[in-house]
């Protein structure tokens, strides 16, 4: 436990790696939940169940996709402004999934980028922090950095799932 309690003072001690965790941590968290949502989602829009699988699916594709052309994305933008736009797309697709989410068609693509973002998110961001991190103690400072973004995940269920209770629009 003194190791684990050490490693996370590591992590909020050291200036790049906090601001990565708190990145990766926050918005993976949030992100999370388009998982747990898009099946409900599309069935408001009329998609029959048994599409679930193909859509899952797409959206390992989409991200395997994305990730096989991350050189050339990168330069195009830049590492950093990679991770603010897989930041920034999720919460615009969320917003604008609310009054669309009767509508496969909008909601579909919305749902896709909010997903592959934070599935193509997840590696350039741990590639970021294991550069911050000596060899030795990396192993443990990222299952910390996991452990957190659980515990986060495990909070927000508390208003997410109340919010989808009362209005599925409301939530996002």
């Amino acid at each position: 436990i003194t190791e684990g309690i050490e490693e996370l003072r590591f992590v909020f001690n050291h200036k790049n790696l906090r601001g990565y965790a708190f990145n990766f941590i926050s918005v993976s968290a949030v992100t999370f939940f388009v998982f747990w949502f898009y099946q409900a989602l599309i069935k408001l829009g009329g998609i029959p169940i048994h599409f679930n699988g193909f859509i899952g699916a797409g959206f390992n594709l989409t991200a395997m996709l994305l990730m096989w052309n991350v050189k050339k994305l990168e330069k195009l933008f830049t590492i950093d402004k990679l991770i603010v736009i897989t930041a920034l797309l999720p919460g615009v697709c969320f917003l604008a999934i609310a009054p669309f989410n009767a509508n496969a068609a909008i909601t579909l693509p919305l749902v896709y980028v909010i997903a592959s973002s934070k599935l193509m998110r997840g590696p350039l961001l741990s590639d970021l922090m294991n550069r911050e991190i000596e060899s030795k103690n990396r192993a443990t400072v990222l299952s910390g950095i996991s452990m957190l973004e659980k515990a986060l995940i495990g909070v927000l269920y508390i208003p997410v799932g109340y919010l989808a209770d009362i209005s599925l629009p409301a939530t996002f």
